[in-house]
């Protein structure tokens, strides 16, 4: 207990001297307007798993303590020469043992923007994709924001972008190179992108409330012993409102092959959520996504209590034979509750409770449980 305790003292010192001595900068060299800034974040908890159904001799359980940067710290950089701005965002891999350790410098952002004028501007780069960028304030598990439990997340990719902003609306497309991973039970060399990933997302702001419905699409030829052409696609829609007593966020979304583009799509300790599957003749079954989060924000003087959870579902398309039964469908959700306590000029600790079951195998089974994890902890965020 006492070294649990060095440690999170350690944490909280640490994260107070960073508040202290760093901030955003803004300074102008020659015609270029210059701002440097990021984040730095760390997690402190506990996570308490259950394996579910085990077979007899294994471990069914697991606590483990964990200091760890959740994979998200950075430092951004921007430039603005007249209608011209340029963005890089550098991250820092968190190191963990549920991802493998990785402590990596990589590129979140890198992009080049352009002011058509009248609310018009044009982006090219790696940057988030436009559907489903509205996140959860869920820090536990590697600041999981309840991806993959309801919230779609496509993450950063390469694209043109074109945005046009009128009066409450503003307009985005996007052309994007998005990557993929394999359909399960079929293995392929190649991947081609018949087409690039297409975004079409509109979005209505006022002061009280927002909404975007967004449509993504995207075919490929997966290539074999025989070629086969999958269709993708998610219809997305999230907001928020505003009101005194309270904020309240929300997204949905419905589609086919979702596991194929969305990013960290599958939590459960069972591979292969929302892909597509073979169909044992050379060609696919499709498969079938939805989900669902919300969350609500109620402020406490400075600080912001939040609870929500998400629910997300995809069918399991798998032909059942004599000695294998499959269930209809596969599922996990996640609920959370945590505090947001600023502290200093961007400085916050935020303590939370998590939880996230896996539910069942998709093979039937009397014994078919994946388990649970529960966290317990404390998120620490330095935003300069």
């Amino acid at each position: 207990m006492r070294s649990t305790m060095k440690i999170v003292s350690a944490t909280v010192v640490f994260m107070a001297a960073f508040t202290l001595s760093l901030s955003a900068a803004t300074f102008k060299i020659g015609d270029v307007d210059w701002w440097i800034g990021g984040a730095l974040l760390v997690d402190v908890g506990y996570q308490f798993t259950d394996y579910g159904d085990r077979l007899a001799g294994d471990e069914d359980s697991r606590t483990d303590f964990f200091v760890e940067n959740p994979g998200c710290s950075r430092v951004q950089l921007k430039a603005t020469y007249g209608k011209l701005t340029a963005f890089v965002d550098e991250g820092i891999k968190g190191s963990n043992d549920r991802f493998a350790d990785d402590n990596s410098i990589f590129t979140r952002q890198a992009w080049m923007s352009y002011d058509l004028g009248e609310g018009r501007s044009i982006l090219v780069g790696q940057a988030y994709s436009p559907t489903g960028l509205h996140f959860a304030e869920q820090r536990m598990y590697l600041d999981n924001a309840l991806f993959g439990a309801g919230n779609l997340y496509m993450g950063r990719n390469l694209m043109v972008k074109y945005t046009q902003t009128t009066g409450n609306l503003t307009l985005q497309v996007a052309l994007e190179d998005n990557d993929t991973v394999d359909v399960t039970g079929v293995a392929y060399d190649v991947i081609d992108q018949l087409t690039p990933a297409v975004h079409l997302c509109l979005t209505y702001a006022d002061d009280t409330m927002w909404i975007t419905p967004a449509l993504f699409v995207q075919r490929y030829e997966y290539k074999g012993a025989e070629d086969v052409t999958v269709n993708g696609w998610a219809a997305n829609v999230e907001g928020g409102y505003k009101l005194d007593a309270c904020s309240v966020d929300y997204g949905a979304f419905y589609g086919q092959n979702v596991g194929i583009f969305a990013d960290v799509f599958n939590l459960r300790p069972e591979a292969g959520f929302g892909l597509p599957v073979s169909d044992g003749e050379g060609d696919i079954e499709d498969v079938a996504s939805y989900g669902v989060w919300a969350q609500l924000g109620i402020p406490m003087g400075t600080a912001t209590l939040f609870f929500g959870g998400g629910y997300q579902e995809a069918a399991v398309e798998d032909e059942d034979t004599l000695l294998v039964q499959y269930e209809d469908s596969v599922a996990i959700w996640s609920a959370f509750i945590n505090v947001k306590y600023p502290i200093y000029n961007g400085f916050y600790v935020q303590p939370e409770i998590s939880y996230f079951d896996y539910c069942d195998s998709k093979i039937k089974s009397a014994t078919n449980d994946l388990g649970t994890d529960l966290f317990v902890g404390v998120h620490f965020e330095y935003d300069f």
